[in-house]
């Protein structure tokens, strides 16, 4: 894969927790672009990272989801790249997540504290920095050469999506779906 992209709809943060008074409290963020926020996987900017600092307290819970979505006919996710077959022939790739294909597609980053009810404290020193990094490669561990040397060809490009090489398809969007929903537990 040499490029790729994923757009963003929303990032949202829900909370729950118990402030320093010792009431329970459940709290929402959502941040919304005025523009659907295209991220792309080939280009460095750092104009698409995103810190949100959360405030200092016991917590239960902290969610953080980004919500992708389909935008001017482009898929949520996309990546492109070329795909050599073992003969030395070489044709361009391209694989499609279309957000309908299974409801929307999101990416959930979950803390919260070993047992069910235990609360963990943050603040400025004892405050985990979370890096939400994707591995596109690593989301086609689970297709085997022979399925890519044997996959139909779309005028001339090796095409996966919910209607072509659909078997492929069904892998590379599981592996999506394991990678993309992360729980940490604090204590």
């Amino acid at each position: 894969m040499q490029s790729g992209f994923l757009q963003i709809k929303k990032i949202e943060l829900e909370t729950e927790g118990q402030d320093e008074n010792g009431n329970l409290f459940e709290r929402e963020f959502e941040l919304k672009f005025k523009e659907i926020k295209k991220i792309d996987f080939n280009e460095f900017d750092a104009g698409v990272d995103f810190f949100i600092n959360i405030p200092s307290g016991n917590y239960e819970e902290i969610e953080f989801d980004i919500d992708l979505i389909d935008n001017r006919n482009q898929p949520s996710i996309q990546l492109e790249g070329t795909y050599t077959y073992q003969d030395g022939r070489s044709v361009p790739m391209k694989f499609e997540v279309y957000g309908n294909d299974d409801d929307d597609f999101d990416f959930e980053v979950e803390l919260e504290g070993d047992e069910d009810d235990d609360l963990f404290f943050l603040d400025g020193v004892n405050n985990p920095l979370a890096l939400f990094q994707i591995d596109a490669q690593g989301w086609f561990s689970g297709v085997s050469t022979s399925e890519l040397e044997s996959a139909e060809l779309t005028n001339g490009i090796l095409l996966i999506n919910k209607d072509v090489n659909k078997s492929i398809y069904r892998k590379v969007e599981t592996r999506i779906k394991d990678s993309s929903d992360v729980e940490l537990k604090m204590n």
